[in-house]
């Protein structure tokens, strides 16, 4: 008798706490009233009841709740009876209730209400099956169609205006292109648009994820009762239903594209086989516009579906959808958000096993049409990846299918060198220093044209990361053309080498004992930091300049706007050094830069080639002759970056110990050690951990 008052007593305790206005304090109460309700099944028959009695007459006065001050209370009301209906406890005028609760608030004006809806629908369609599709159906799709534009926007405005036109007597008088327009006409319309006035929130100046009213959580309660119905759900996925998904996939508003593709996701499931044979052409465009959107939850939703879809489609159908959907798969592997990426590398092993090189190798000419337009995105993330992709084409995907194409793909690349964002020029540095290594012969004009004084420049580029691949680039030239191309870069390396010496020192530089001063004094230097130009992210072009709304076309390089200093010529010389160090001493792959993560069952890069006998002792000779002129370097101390330039000796510094030996290394090394161990406190942390790190390599 005891235990039927305390079942109760925490039900009613469990359900007062539901209506907090504090999101934690009613996360805490559905916690304890789930615990109550998994427990209720193994109740005596009256205990239960008494349960279910205070759960049905609970809902039943938040239903009754109206007003937006009451939201709390309606929506404690719909996460009673999710409770109830998750924990399987059947009560007839509950779920009746909470039925006709859920056509109510489809449309009320708390958002946490409207979502808290689509999930009682969801676990009512789990419990009735298609009852709940033939009762609700109708009042959802309606209120989908009535939102589906903005207020003076659409179909919508058309019915608000009656199609009834208020213009002059001749209906084609103001039209430009009409017999009876003028002169007078055309220039009225050009000043109209011209001055005309926008109130904020309308027209052009209304975001785009404001006016759509309960247009996303109405298609996101749609998505859920599909998905609830399971099997029932197949007799409604036809006809204009999957139109309006499929259109909604399309939506200008970027929630309702991504609640769309995941009710795509939930139609392939319920359609799986030869149903979805026939309904596939509905949505494979707007998968892959879903693949290729610009917002990366869009993108990962759609490849959320995408996955679903290939899974559930029989695989006699997956070349009809494979041309359109394989090329955004294959660049989404090294998409810039990692959600994105890592979900898409383990959807290529799942959907492609091990024959996902065939099968790029069979659609080459819609990969390679992709791969060229993504490199000229709006987005710098996926012209990046754009690059990567191209790369991985050219290296790993059979040569005959990949050689007709060869010269659009260079074309994308060197688009892609000359852009305004310095990490999309870094990716297609790295890119073409792959693919002289698979496509020597076919890089070679590239190289001679324009490539080499691109590489030359990008050596003493403003960004580290950018001189440090272009020196892996260069390096694999070499490896491909031998001579020719190491005679290329000494002179650069010679004229690069020294040019630090010619920095003028500044300022800000840390005087002797004064570990770290120079930054201090840089970031307390308010001249520094007031009134100065603002730039673009990724980019050196200026935000007020014009050339921050201008794409490189081609004909311009518009990454270097600032003027480069001496010493980072210095550092782009030091990491080519290393590189010559690599080629020249016992036979080894050289460190490349960290691509993107890549699918498991693609091989990684091949080894690049050895050079011949003549080039290792070329480049040994280089490396010997440029030791020397190193002491000077690890001496400076004049300039604000001159922590970084040493930072850099270094590092490379054991690289080039192993490729000249131990007897020709320490002929040269005295003049190092007093700066090196100076380094180990010279109040830079990786300067300091550098310097350590060169100590312990070259110790005996």
């Amino acid at each position: 008798m005891a235990s039927a008052p305390g079942a109760a007593a925490k039900t009613q305790a469990a359900l007062a706490g539901l209506r907090d206005v504090r999101h934690l304090e009613r996360e805490r109460a559905k916690l304890a009233l789930d615990l109550v309700l998994k427990s209720a099944g193994s109740l005596p028959d009256e205990e239960c009841s008494e349960v279910l009695a205070c759960v049905d007459a609970f809902v039943a006065e938040a239903m009754a709740a109206d007003g937006g001050d009451e939201w709390a209370t309606r929506l404690a009301g719909l996460t009673a009876g999710k409770s109830l209906l998750s924990a399987r406890l059947r009560c007839e005028s509950v779920e009746l209730r909470l039925q006709r609760a859920c056509m109510d608030m489809l449309e009320d004006d708390e958002v946490r209400v409207r979502v808290a809806v689509g999930d009682v629908l969801q676990a009512l369609a789990q419990l009735r099956g298609g009852s709940v599709l033939a009762a609700c159906m109708e009042r959802v799709l309606l209120s989908i169609h009535e939102n589906y534009d903005r207020d003076g926007e659409g179909a919508k405005a058309r019915r608000e205006r009656g199609d009834v036109g208020t213009g002059p007597a001749s209906p084609t008088a103001s039209q430009p292109n009409s017999r009876n327009s003028s002169v007078g006409d055309l220039l009225g319309m050009l000043l109209e648009s011209s001055y005309k006035v926008i109130k904020p929130g309308t027209g052009e100046l209304r975001h785009g994820t404001e006016g759509w009213h309960s247009l996303e959580s109405s298609c996101r309660a749609l998505g859920q009762m599909l998905e609830g119905a399971g099997a029932d759900a197949r007799e409604w996925m036809q006809g204009d239903l999957l139109v309006l998904i499929a259109r909604s996939q399309h939506h200008p508003n970027r929630f309702v594209r991504e609640v769309s593709h995941y009710t795509v996701g939930t139609v392939a499931q319920a359609l799986a086989g030869d149903e979805l044979v026939a309904a596939a052409p509905t949505f494979v465009q707007q998968l892959a516009d879903g693949l290729s959107d610009g917002w990366s939850q869009v993108r990962y939703a759609a490849s959320v579906a995408t996955r679903t879809f290939l899974q559930s489609l029989p695989a006699y159908a997956h070349d009809d959808v494979l041309p359109t959907l394989l090329p955004p798969m294959c660049l989404n592997r090294y998409y810039e958000a990692e959600g994105v990426r890592r979900f898409s590398q383990q959807t290529w092993r799942e959907v492609m096993g091990d024959n996902g090189r065939a099968k790029v190798a069979q659609f080459a000419p819609q990969v390679v049409a992709y791969y060229v337009a993504q490199s000229k995105s709006n987005s710098h993330s996926v012209r990046e990846s754009a690059c990567a992709c191209i790369a991985e084409l050219m290296e790993k995907v059979d040569r005959a299918a990949v050689a007709p194409h060869v010269g659009d793909l260079l074309r994308a690349l060197m688009f892609c060198f000359k852009d305004m964002g310095w990490p999309v020029r870094d990716a297609a540095c790295t890119a073409f220093g792959r693919c002289v290594l698979s496509h020597p012969a076919e890089t070679a004009p590239v190289l001679e044209r324009e490539l080499w004084a691109l590489w030359l420049a990008h050596l003493w580029d403003n960004i580290p990361s950018v001189r440090r691949n272009t020196a892996v680039a260069a390096a694999n030239a070499v490896r491909s053309f031998g001579m020719p191309a190491l005679e290329k870069l000494l002179p650069a390396l010679w004229d690069m080498l020294p040019r630090a010496r010619d920095q003028p020192p500044d300022q800000t530089a840390a005087p002797e004992g004064a570990a770290g001063a120079g930054d201090r004094a840089l970031d307390n230097d308010h001249g520094q930091h007031t009134g100065q130009e603002m730039f673009s992210c990724t980019t050196l072009a200026t935000r007020t300049g014009k050339d921050y709304f201008i794409k490189s076309d081609g004909c311009m390089d518009y990454g270097f706007n600032r003027e480069r200093e001496p010493w980072e010529a210095s550092d782009g010389a030091l990491q080519l050094l290393e590189q010559l160090a690599l080629l020249g001493g016992p036979p080894q792959a050289p460190l490349p830069p960290a691509p993107p993560p890549q699918p498991q069952q693609l091989p990684p890069s091949p080894t690049p080639p050895s050079p011949d006998a003549s080039v290792r002792e070329a480049a040994l000779s280089a490396v010997l002759r440029a030791l020397p002129l190193l002491p000077d370097l690890a001496e400076l101390r004049s300039f604000a970056k001159a922590h970084v330039l040493r930072e850099s000796v270094w590092r490379v510094l054991p690289t080039l110990g192993r490729a000249l030996g131990k007897q020709k290394f320490k002929a040269n090394l005295e003049l190092l050690l007093p700066p090196m161990f100076t380094d180990l406190a010279c109040g830079y942390p990786l300067t300091e951990a550098a310097a350590g790190r060169c100590i312990i390599a070259i110790r005996p």
